[in-house]
């Protein structure tokens, strides 16, 4: 049964790659392409991060409430992705299309990850870290293949390649969904009170994940101008977020028993040392080769947030707040994408490249020492 669900989310997981990719890793190209500039990329962007965030606590709450659940959110949310994305092949209105597709993708991630916290008090036992290494070795081999096809196509094929994904997890969802569960209507009053309130450190460690998030994302969503900056091309790109995904894998996939072997709390807090070390690599590169050796650590900087964060907040949840936990986490994310979207945008269009990475990793540094602060705070308030 273990292997049965560890297949099936590590499937969802792959196809999401597919769906992230273009937007994520190329999305900036592809809005460079439409002749927009850093500052309206930048202001799409946290808009669209902007509605996510509101977007989140509400969704988080129909799925702790056992209003929808989550295979019926994570089908509505893909129905609008879908819709926004057949609008950006038909070219139509894309400055709605594309935030709008962006806001159902940030909605997706914490479904996700609640799909699989649930899945696991269920008795099914998913190995998440295993199939997000399945979604990485997905991610790497669609970025070398989008790269490709870059040098031959335009930055139109993007959205071809993500709708047809975003069909294809509908497919697989709808087909797997799960029977509704029945919550007594005592567990449902329980359930709002929220773990902000039971742990008022929480605010501080996601505020920390914010800041560190807005280097992430100032990071990635900026790439294409580092690379250009230090001569490379859109091949580059390719190759560049591939060896990141790609490095990914290890950690992901042995993360069960790395888990066994240090507390939580330390992995997250190492995870953002490693966030802030890869930006500041790559302020100080002199060449591609400098920046291919940061992406490495993307093994123990987002390769070893992702599974860390989610067992962390499903390990200081209730079950009546688990969708809560994710959503707060991956709320905190977005809003550091958002941030990262207005201040990028507009440091590179007047200051360069240079001065955002450095602004990045300057942020990415003092989200580090909140984590840390705040993780060590959680804990006690644990006991």
């Amino acid at each position: 049964m273990k292997k049965k669900y560890t297949l099936l989310f590590s499937l969802y997981q792959a196809i999401y790659a597919l769906i992230l990719l273009p937007f994520f890793a190329y999305g900036t190209y592809y809005l460079i392409h439409l002749g927009l500039n850093n500052v309206t990329i930048g202001i799409i962007l946290a808009s669209a991060n902007g509605i996510a965030v509101l977007a989140q606590s509400p969704m988080a709450s129909l799925a702790d409430k056992n209003i929808l659940r989550l295979e019926d959110l994570l089908g509505i949310s893909l129905s609008i992705f879908i819709l926004a994305g057949v609008g950006l092949v038909l070219g139509y209105f894309p400055l709605f299309f594309y935030p709008l597709a962006l806001i159902s993708l940030y909605l997706l991630n914490p479904l996700l990850n609640s799909l699989n916290v649930e899945w696991n008090h269920s008795g099914h036992n998913v190995d998440f870290g295993v199939a997000k290494g399945v979604s990485s070795l997905s991610y790497a081999f669609f970025s070398l293949l989008i790269g490709k096809l870059l040098i031959s196509t335009s930055p139109k094929i993007l959205p071809y390649t993500a709708t047809l994904g975003g069909m294809v997890l509908l497919f697989f969802i709808w087909k797997n969904r799960t029977p509704k569960a029945i919550k007594k209507e005592v567990e449902i009053k329980k359930e709002r009170i929220s773990l902000l309130k039971k742990m008022p450190s929480l605010i501080g460690l996601l505020l920390g994940i914010s800041m560190v998030y807005a280097n992430y994302s100032m990071y990635n969503s900026y790439l294409i101008h580092t690379i250009r900056s230090l001569g490379g091309k859109e091949s580059s790109l390719g190759i560049a977020v591939a060896i990141a995904a790609l490095s990914e894998v290890p950690i992901m996939v042995f993360f069960t028993p790395i888990m066994k072997k240090f507390q939580l709390k330390n992995l997250l807090v190492a995870s953002a040392f490693f966030f802030t070390l890869k930006t500041l690599i790559a302020y100080l590169a002199q060449g591609m080769f400098m920046l291919y050796l940061a992406q490495f650590l993307q093994m123990l900087s987002f390769g070893l947030y992702i599974p860390t964060s989610v067992y962390y907040m499903a390990s200081i949840s209730t079950k009546d707040n688990r969708a809560e936990a994710q959503a707060s986490i991956t709320g905190a994310a977005i809003l550091g994408s958002l941030f990262a979207s207005i201040l990028g945008g507009t440091l590179i269009q007047y200051r360069g490249i240079s001065t955002m990475l450095l602004v990045a990793t300057l942020l990415s540094a003092c989200g580090a020492v909140l984590i840390y602060i705040f993780s060590e705070r959680i804990s006690h308030e644990e006991k």
